[in-house]
């Protein structure tokens, strides 16, 4: 038990000793502190400096754009019919006059032929027609008989003027000139009834041969119509390109005027890119942009070729365009992401300094310029400000020396320690 005891005072009598050397410890450290600092206060405040250099100072606005082709043509079949045979997959290279695809015009050539052969039937009885015109006057029955009774009214009209002469002369009785006259108008009426039989059924002759012409005429205008529909059934490419899609397989349906393939020109791309629309007001065509091309190791310096008009109600955003005037090597392809840096604003070669290093007092802008570790106040006339750099106007020269931390503890005339920096 006695033993006990002397173990546990012996304990404790260690823990006061330890407990009072920690703590001598720690006021000699702070004493010691205490006398650093005191000897750093009797140097200065003390601060970190940076040499005052020229430099060119630039503001960039960073959006993220998608390279297209600068062209897509969106090709639809002129006539809705089967898909027969397509010569061509998606992601394909054709030249322009390729044919694409080819639909079934087996119906149009059917048309095509029983329109030739009624045009075969139509034009044998237009050439018979046409030929029975043409011979009327010298063939037809009545002409000749309007012939005969043409001369035999002249005969009677001239033996009716000597009949009524004589009957004038009272040589011949009433009765005998009246007979005459009689018979030379009754030949007249014969004439002239026989001349309308003709005319009308030379009418109805030319009238048939005309119906036939227009019969004629309206199926060749629908043997071209049929010929223009069979060059149709030809899905021909207009450029050459690649294949982006294909809405359509072997056997299907295509609609007329419906999409049947879109083909992207891939001679020309272009970066679209999605902006808002306070950044849009920032950018206008020919602004300098610096396109990073995910894959290609070397940036590429171009410029904003066009600006669209249009904003989105909805979202507020727009679009613009940058023309790639080059595919270098192939590395160009459609989809492909790309950081694009818009230069808005670029400061000549002038002073540019860390914003750390501006007090801002009253509105006005003011540095700590060190000599002799002395700091001297110095307002400053700013300019362009990008992140954590300033552009300086007015106030400071290349070479100075300024004070970039610890600046709130600065005034004028105060003496200065430099912990960090050129002294």
């Amino acid at each position: 038990m006695i033993k006990k005891k002397y173990i546990l005072i012996t304990v404790l009598m260690l823990l006061i000793i330890s407990g009072i050397l920690i703590f001598k410890e720690s006021k000699n450290r702070q004493i010691e502190q205490e006398k650093q600092q005191s000897a750093i206060n009797d140097l200065g405040i003390t601060t970190e400096t940076v040499s005052v250099k020229s430099g060119i100072l630039t503001k960039e606005i960073v959006y993220i754009g998608t390279i297209e082709p600068a062209k897509s043509v969106v090709l639809s079949s002129k006539m809705t019919s089967q898909v027969m045979k397509i010569f061509f997959t998606e992601g394909d290279t054709v030249k322009k006059g390729d044919i694409l695809a080819r639909l079934d015009d087996s119906q149009l050539a059917a048309s095509q032929n029983t329109a030739r052969q009624k045009i075969e039937t139509l034009k044998i009885n237009y050439d018979y027609l046409d030929k029975e015109i043409q011979q009327y006057p010298i063939s037809s029955p009545m002409i000749k008989k309007i012939e005969t009774l043409e001369q035999n009214r002249i005969f009677l009209s001239e033996e009716e003027e000597k009949y009524k002469a004589l009957y004038e002369a009272g040589a011949i009785s009433k009765s005998a000139y009246e007979t005459v006259k009689h018979e030379s108008d009754m030949v007249g009426l014969q004439e002239l009834e026989a001349q309308a039989i003709s005319d009308d059924a030379y009418g109805k002759l030319k009238n048939q041969r005309d119906i036939l012409n227009s019969q004629l005429n309206e199926l060749n205008a629908n043997i071209n119509e049929i010929q223009v529909n069979l060059s149709n059934a030809n899905i021909v490419a207009p450029i050459s390109g690649e294949i982006k899609k294909l809405n359509y397989n072997n056997g299907e349906l295509a609609a007329a005027g419906m999409p049947f393939a879109i083909i992207d020109d891939t001679s020309n791309y272009i970066v679209k890119v999605n902006i808002s629309e306070q950044d849009r007001e920032k950018i206008k065509a020919d602004t300098k942009a610096i396109l990073n091309i995910t894959g290609m190791t070397n940036k590429i310096e171009t410029a904003v070729t066009n600006v669209l008009p249009s904003i989105n109600e909805r979202t507020r955003v727009g679009e613009l365009e940058i023309a790639l005037d080059s595919l270098y090597g192939g590395q160009i392809t459609s989809g492909t992401s790309v950081k694009v840096d818009f230069i808005t604003d670029v400061t000549e070669n002038g002073i540019i300094i860390p914003r750390s290093a501006v007090k801002n007092m009253s509105g006005k802008h003011f540095v700590y310029i060190i000599k002799n570790n002395i700091a001297i106040e110095q307002e400053i006339k700013t300019g362009l400000v990008v992140d954590d750099n300033m552009q300086v106007i007015e106030g400071l020269n290349e070479g100075d020396k300024i004070a970039v931390k610890n600046l709130t503890r600065i005034y004028d005339g105060v003496k200065i320690y430099i912990v960090k920096g050129e002294h």
